[in-house]
């Protein structure tokens, strides 16, 4: 395995050098190597657990950096049991992806490395530092940064010429006010729970149960608001992806803000993928939402609040006790309900019968003595 360019993750795992890097000697090992573990050492894990054999897959998997986030769950989670069947789609996927990545990009003969008699020309030597210098410039674009305090150009540039994920940090300007503000905290989770972790076990190595239990029921909650944050960015990104691509009026609003449109359609597929996969409901029910948020639908709605507020001023009117229903009133309340059955139908009824019979007992006023 190659270990040069190595990155810790959580102190367990370890970054094999980044395929994009490898040379094309290196990436044919590296296929080879998937190859073999796929065929040795997935059935024995399927038949078999052992956590070393399910660690070496976690190495083989962090020379695509597109795999960092399943990494370190597993370093936090320490879940490898429950997680074969995903480590085995990894390793599937890996091994076509990769090989599809050589066929396309295998090397081509070198007409300056060609052999001939006698010393290279001036002009074959400008051309092979030219092709080198090309070629290095190429493997820098493409190379995975650290980005620091990432403006969001400079992620999605990243990602669109990698295709390395983002981590959750530099994807929190993507996140509502309130996700954006738990992924801030993330890291004092994770504290939380590798501290609580540990006093529970250092309790019970000591015979103090009840302090070991108190410890592990913290270490368990730590844990489950890191687990529901991934489910709820997830969910949130899955989100963005149906309504940038489906819903014209989310893309007008956040096209000044987000600019590029298309990469982040392109980086959020995947968690679409998984939660559309998890939740077979997802895309009718955002389809609903992105139908129930239309200029034509809120329009819509704004004129059935109209005509309700409309009906309830004339129930209002009808209804009304303080004033005598005079000839002039019983006219008005007439007008009135005709319109009401306009707005309501034949809910309207009940009032109709009232107007009716208060137009048989109209309160004549007295003529005033002149």
């Amino acid at each position: 395995m190659h270990q040069e360019n190595q990155t810790v993750i959580g102190k367990k795992f370890f970054f094999m050098t980044q395929f994009l890097l490898m040379s094309h000697e290196e990436k044919l090992s590296y296929i080879a190597s998937l190859r073999t573990y796929a065929h040795d050492c997935i059935p024995k894990l399927q038949s078999e657990f052992s956590t070393e054999v399910f660690k070496e897959g976690l190495e083989l998997l962090s020379a695509y950096p597109r795999s960092s986030s399943f990494l370190e769950e597993r370093a936090i989670f320490h879940d490898y049991r429950v997680q074969v069947p995903s480590l085995v789609r990894w390793i599937e996927t890996l091994i076509r992806e990769s090989e599809q990545y050589v066929q396309r990009h295998a090397p081509q003969p070198d007409p300056f490395l060609t052999p001939h008699v006698g010393r290279p020309s001036n002009e074959e030597k400008k051309a092979r530092e030219q092709a080198r210098h090309e070629q290095q410039k190429k493997m820098e674009a493409i190379a995975p940064k650290a980005i620091e305090n990432p403006e969001p150009s400079s992620v999605l540039d990243v990602v669109a010429l990698s295709g390395t994920l983002p981590t959750l940090r530099q994807i929190a300007w993507l996140m509502p006010q309130g996700i954006a503000t738990r992924i801030d905290s993330l890291r004092e989770d994770r504290t939380a729970f590798a501290d609580y972790s540990e006093q529970a076990k250092r309790f019970g190595a000591e015979g103090k149960e009840k302090e070991a239990a108190d410890a592990a029921q913290e270490a368990q909650k730590r844990l489950a608001q890191i687990k529901t944050l991934y489910s709820d960015v997830d969910y949130e990104l899955a989100v963005i992806h149906i309504r940038l691509k489906e819903d014209p009026n989310y893309r007008k609003e956040h096209e000044d803000k987000w600019k590029k449109i298309d990469e982040i359609i392109s980086f959020t597929k995947p968690y679409y993928n998984k939660v559309s996969e998890d939740t077979p409901t997802f895309v009718g029910e955002m389809r609903r939402v992105i139908a129930e948020n239309s200029p034509e639908a809120i329009a819509e709605r704004e004129r059935e609040a109209e005509l309700k507020r409309e009906a309830d001023a004339i129930i209002k009117y009808l209804m009304r006790t303080d004033k005598p229903n005079t000839l002039k009133r019983i006219a008005t309340m007439q007008e009135r309900v005709k319109r009401l059955r306009e707005i309501i139908g034949d809910e309207a009824e009940p009032y109709e019968q009232k107007v009716k019979i208060d137009a048989e007992r109209p309160v004549m006023r007295k003529k005033r003595n002149s």
